[in-house]
């Protein structure tokens, strides 16, 4: 008798000990990894500091549908690292913006006709920070700048703007 208790004794912790392999443990609770937002990387287009070329920016923007405006926008906000100087008046805002067949339209405010005597030199790297911008988006091969929604001959009397530009 004392044997047939020991062998269901045996039995007993065989089974327990199988129900424990296969028993799922509790997990215990995770950290929460915080959702990061998904991000697109621009390339914006600033002067030099002795206005002798362009110099690309790099910036990190929140996903977007509208990615070459928003290379606009964060244009027209300035540059932020050290040897990239804002070329384009300060307070020139971004009024439309619109791409049909490959052309860009950047449409700004007058804002950036306030500054009196720009010559061609600064006229220039204006147009190409802009256009060089712009132009880093697949299907954007060309861009027309309008100032109030209108086409204008020129910023400052160097440039023809009445036609659309490729990338410098």
């Amino acid at each position: 008798m004392m044997r047939g208790i020991v062998k269901a004794i045996a039995v007993l912790i065989v089974a327990a000990l199988g129900l424990l392999v296969f028993v799922p443990k509790a997990s215990s609770p995770q950290p929460a990894v915080p959702q990061q937002d998904p991000v697109i990387n621009l390339t914006l287009y600033f002067s030099t500091p002795d206005a002798s070329a362009l110099r690309q920016e790099k910036r990190q923007v929140l996903q977007t549908n509208e990615p070459a405006r928003v290379a606009v926008e964060e244009l027209l906000a300035g540059a932020k690292t050290e040897g990239a100087v804002t070329i384009i008046p300060a307070g020139t805002k971004l009024k439309g913006f619109a791409v049909r067949q490959g052309v860009a339209y950047v449409d700004l405010s007058e804002d950036i006709l306030n500054t009196p005597n720009r010559g061609s030199a600064s006229e220039s790297l204006i147009v190409a920070s802009i256009v060089n911008t712009v132009t880093e988006f697949a299907g954007i091969d060309q861009v027309q700048i309008l100032i109030e929604g209108k086409e204008v001959e020129t910023l400052y009397g160097h440039m023809d703007l009445s036609e659309p530009f490729r990338r410098f």
